[in-house]
């Protein structure tokens, strides 16, 4: 459901992969820009 979100102003959610404990999310590529930055303000 998530992944059929679409906006403009959102980075669109790819995928994602389960192993045991560990999650990874796949999103699309932001040119010039971090996710992480703007997630956690680093």
């Amino acid at each position: 459901m998530i992944t059929s979100i679409q906006h403009k102003n959102l980075v669109r959610l790819l995928g994602c992969c389960s192993d045991g404990e560990q999650r990874l999310l796949v999103y699309e590529y932001m040119k010039n820009r971090s996710l992480d930055l703007i997630v956690y303000g680093k």
